[in-house]
């Protein structure tokens, strides 16, 4: 994923596929939000992308 793409994870209706709805990622982010969690980001084009989610206990 591009830089750009990675900063609008997240976004409503925001997709890079063309049958999605952007809507399972904003689930995703503000689900973590609610429970003051953090998601990290790191992706590399054509490697993959990493995501690492840390939830206060």
């Amino acid at each position: 994923m591009t830089k750009e793409e990675v900063l609008r994870l997240g976004n409503p209706y925001y997709s890079t596929k063309k049958e999605g709805t952007g809507l399972g990622m904003l689930m995703v982010y503000s689900t973590i939000n609610k429970v003051n969690g953090k998601i990290q980001v790191d992706s590399e084009i054509g490697r993959g992308t990493t995501f690492t989610i840390s939830i206060p206990v």
